[in-house]
């Protein structure tokens, strides 16, 4: 059954074939010094997510998720983010139940009170365990971050060799936007996880098929799980399987076929299965209860294929919502440019801008060579899906929520960074390709090295993190404010105000958050007589810091990057309009 798919093995492993006549003793300090190795990068992850997460307040969307899993853990309650499945937030809720935390009865909130509904859950209801409860949230997140770093060294060492393995898992610790996603109770960073992970097993399959197929399926499921935009994953994944089933099987044409269909079909309904699963977790009873006006927006042949998908109430439900979401304007500004009603573009410049150029120079490369050597594994089981994963992406959304939207395209950039270290045994002879190998072997060596360097300078501001090309991290809330998320800098905010001994009102300037939970008596400035005072402004709301009377005004301190504080003096008796906003 061995064909010419099963035959291209993993692209070409690195040089360890030329040492077959090594001493015992070397291979041993190569395979201890490479264990050494991924500890260290998984350490130094873990490390820095831990240090940086415990000092974030909630990201813009994350006290829903985290009421969410409160009302999963004690309600089983659908209803609450029903837009999105349940799995990212089933996961978050895992510590509530080992601890005491209190929910209210979302029956009062409404979907779309669910955001107040969260933040109940962690400053009101639980008053004075907030930085608890969010850091019970994000607990599983972490560990799962860290370990998935595992699944790109094992899907980079398939694919590259044990050198590649352990560069794509070192640019993987390194990278900003894993460093602060990676630590949010949220479900990008699971998307983006399971998607990878789902494409990993499907490259092993190529070579075990009957034990792999099916873990692609489970994997797919939980995808489909954890955000509805997974399900541009089906096609992708139901065709490669196919191209596995047809390439292993041997006999008539037909046969070939029909094995390939049933791959194809197999692995859509299990992880269809995997789906009901998890929802059955969630609510074994499957309640939807509240209404949701959005979803009753669609309508036509968009609702009716919804409604004959096999798929539960509550999912159907939530890719309605999504649809309809689809349809409203979305302002964006990108690098300057203002765009009223959204682009696609946005996605493409955020992952330009948000990406270090070392991640970028490598991944391009490896990509680059292994399409030049024409490897037809690495172009259909790498390439290609990581094409597909930034194409469906900007397909089906044009919502300027951030560059977590593609969280798995950078994913796959890191696996495809180690195809710059891949030797072959023909060329481990030549002197010639001796030396260009140690050549590429630096340049990549001086890249991540330059990527740590930029990563430990950004730390622990990772959410605002762009890179040099377009102004540093400093520049983020002018090159791409739709994807400076400034709730995380509420805490930090507070905290500066209390250490520098503000303890009055001061006039608080953000699009959300909230103060109060930290001990903030923040005002809103809206009053005409205000015209003087602590102003606390998140530099992401609307470029309020270029207008009105904090315009020419330097800053009495800069947080975070996005967050900065002014003391205004007396001035003419207006407040600039741009200068409302709820102060929680």
């Amino acid at each position: 059954m061995a064909t010419d798919v099963a035959a291209e093995s993993p692209a070409t492993p690195d040089d360890s074939s030329t040492l077959d006549h090594a001493p015992r003793l070397r291979l041993r300090w190569r395979r201890i010094l490479a264990i050494g190795a991924i500890v260290v990068l998984l350490g130094q992850l873990a490390t820095l997510l831990c240090l940086a997460s415990s000092q974030e307040s909630p990201v813009s969307d994350e006290s829903t998720y985290i009421g969410a899993a409160a009302a999963f853990d004690k309600y089983d309650d659908l209803d609450m983010n029903i837009e999105h499945p349940p799995l990212a937030k089933l996961i978050a809720g895992l510590p509530y139940e080992f601890t005491g935390i209190k929910a209210p009865a979302p029956n009062a909130y409404l979907t779309y009170h669910q955001r107040q509904y969260g933040w109940n859950v962690i400053y009101v209801t639980n008053k004075g365990q907030s930085n608890h409860i969010v850091w019970l949230a994000r607990i599983p997140e972490l560990v799962i971050t860290v370990a998935f770093g595992l699944v790109i060294f094992f899907f980079a060492r398939d694919v590259w060799g044990d050198y590649g393995g352990i560069a794509a898992l070192a640019v993987y610790s390194l990278t900003p936007s894993v460093l602060a996603q990676g630590g949010v109770a949220t479900n990008d960073m699971l998307l983006a996880q399971t998607s990878v992970a789902t494409l990993w097993l499907l490259w092993r399959a190529r070579l075990r098929p009957r034990l792999y197929l099916p873990l692609v399926a489970v994997m797919l499921g939980l995808a489909l799980a954890t955000k509805a935009t997974a399900f541009a994953m089906i096609p992708l994944v139901a065709g490669l399987a196919a191209y596995i089933g047809f390439q292993h099987m041997t006999g008539a044409r037909r046969r070939r076929w029909l094995v390939a269909a049933g791959a194809a079909a197999g692995v859509t309904v299990v992880s269809i299965a995997v789906l009901w699963c998890v929802y059955l977790v969630a609510d074994p009873h499957l309640r939807v209860a509240a209404p949701h006006p959005l979803a009753d927006q669609v309508h036509g042949m968009r609702r009716t294929f919804i409604n004959l998908l096999p798929i539960p109430h509550a999912y159907k439900v939530g890719l309605l919502i999504q649809m309809s979401l689809e349809t409203r304007p979305y302002p964006v500004s990108i690098l300057g440019h203002s765009f009223a009603d959204g682009t696609r573009l946005f996605l493409p410049a955020a992952l330009l801008i948000k990406t270090p150029i070392p991640l970028l120079l490598l991944g391009i490369a490896g990509g680059v060579r292994a399409a030049m050597r024409r490897n037809r594994a690495v172009l259909a089981f790498v390439i290609m899906p990581t094409l597909w994963l930034l194409v469906s992406t900007i397909a089906l959304t044009k919502r300027p929520y951030g560059s977590r939207y593609i969280l798995s395209v950078m994913l796959m950039l890191c696996v495809l960074a180690g195809g710059m270290l891949v030797r072959s045994a023909k060329s481990a002879a030549d002197t010639k390709s001796t030396r260009q190998w140690r050549l590429q072997r630096s340049i990549v060596v001086a890249l991540v090295a330059a990527m740590a360097v930029g990563s430990y300078l950004t730390y622990p501001f990772y959410f605002t993190y762009s890179n040099a090309a377009f102004g540093g991290s400093s520049q983020t809330y002018r090159s791409m404010p739709n994807d400076d998320d400034t709730d995380q800098d509420v805490r930090r905010a507070a905290d500066y105000l209390r250490s520098h001994h503000i303890t009055g009102p001061v006039y608080w300037v953000d699009h959300g958050g909230v103060p109060s939970g930290y001990g903030v008596q923040a005002v809103n400035p809206r009053p005409p007589t205000i015209v003087q005072g602590i102003f606390v402004v998140f530099a992401a709301y609307d470029g309020v810091v270029d207008r009105g009377r904090l315009k020419g005004l330097h800053p009495i301190a800069v947080i975070g990057n996005d967050v900065f504080v002014y003391d205004v003096p007396p001035g003419p008796d207006t407040v600039p309009a741009a200068l409302v906003a709820p102060t929680g």
